[in-house]
């Protein structure tokens, strides 16, 4: 994770202190879970520390729709360092203390605090 250089050009809901998060995975290693579970365990240890991260993406990534899955939100479009759209995404982490899981891997109706999965 860093934090960017001038998060103030990205977007109004960026602060100066929002982490970006930077991920990849090889292209031979693309489409087998890799990046779930990568990103997965970078979020539970992001949401120890900060309340929020970021992270860009390119329109044509497919990992953009993992990311999406995972809770992030497109907060905007920018230009990339290559001159094409990437979006930039936003997760908030909903209570560091008692729920280390991204937003939306809640089921519909469960109460704060509790996660879905196998207890057993």
């Amino acid at each position: 994770m860093r934090v960017p250089r001038s998060p103030q050009t990205l977007s109004s809901r960026i602060t100066e202190d929002t982490p970006e998060l930077v991920i990849a995975v090889l292209p031979d290693a693309q489409g087998q879970g890799i990046g779930t579970q990568l990103l997965t365990h970078l979020l539970a240890s992001a949401s120890q520390v900060h309340p929020v991260v970021m992270l860009t993406v390119r329109i044509s990534n497919p990992a953009r729709f993992l990311y999406e899955r995972m809770g992030f939100e497109r907060v905007a479009t920018v230009r990339n360092r290559i001159g094409s759209e990437s979006w930039l995404m936003l997760l908030r982490f909903q209570n560091q203390e008692s729920d280390l899981r991204p937003q939306q891997t809640r089921r519909k109706g469960q109460e704060k605090g509790s996660v879905t999965g196998n207890t057993s």
